[in-house]
């Protein structure tokens, strides 16, 4: 059973609900531990890995409470009061399906607000009337912000945003949604750029810490993992 609480190394409490979580997204092997060092795209090295893709949309339940976090993470932003919907573009490939989800919860549970979703592509097509990686924005109808489901050094979020600019989203302004933060100096890269509205869910010190205190992890790991986060950033 998990704790009631815990207080992590940000000084956030997590609830018994944000435990259980993270403990049944290590047995998914959602988060966990490679034997070998994984390279991300910015170059860190790391046995602990987080994958938001296959292991997480096998498993639709687990997937859903993930999509509920998000979408009440989403609910609770200072978002732009209208009567407008809230359409949420993933950042491909796997923020693709978060949005998807999300959607789908958001309608499920008949939101006063509704979430509605984009699919930006990850490369243009070669094909087809239109050359757009979303399409035109609509801002009459439409309130936007983005998901994406790890940032790392952020490269990824940069190059979207970058895309979507000229395609009408005013990307400096509006939100944009992370489901977990490896706190390798992404977030202060996206505040640097001038994205300023950019919130993450879960950091990784403080996700590895738990499972370090439900006696789900060995210490030693939390040994390695928060010199070389540091070291990074």
């Amino acid at each position: 059973m998990a704790p009631r609480t815990f207080v992590g190394p940000s000084g956030r409490t997590f609830n018994e609900t944000d435990i259980q979580l993270w403990l049944d997204l290590e047995e998914n092997s959602s988060f966990g531990w490679n034997p070998e060092e994984i390279k991300f795209k910015g170059g860190f090295m790391s046995h602990i890995y987080f994958s938001g893709r296959n292991e997480l949309s096998d498993k639709p339940t687990l997937f859903k409470r993930v999509a509920r976090k998000l979408k009440t993470r989403i609910h609770t932003a200072r978002l732009p009061k209208s009567d407008r919907n809230i359409s949420l573009i993933g950042i491909p490939t796997a923020g693709t399906q978060f949005a998807q989800r999300i959607a789908d919860l958001s309608l499920e549970d008949r939101d006063e607000v509704q979430i509605s979703s984009r699919t930006m592509l990850k490369e243009k097509k070669s094909h087809g009337k239109k050359d757009f990686w979303v399409g035109p924005a609509d801002h009459r109808r439409h309130v936007y912000a983005t998901v994406e489901n790890v940032c790392s050094t952020a490269a990824s979020m940069i190059e979207a945003f970058e895309r979507l600019e000229p395609e009408g989203y005013q990307v400096k302004e509006m939100h944009h949604f992370v489901f977990f933060d490896w706190e390798l100096g992404g977030m202060k890269k996206l505040k640097a750029a001038g994205y300023e509205n950019v919130t993450a869910e879960y950091v990784a010190r403080d996700v590895i810490a738990m499972l370090v205190h439900c006696r789900r992890w060995p210490m030693d790991r939390w040994d390695y993992i928060e010199p070389k986060l540091a070291e990074f950033r």
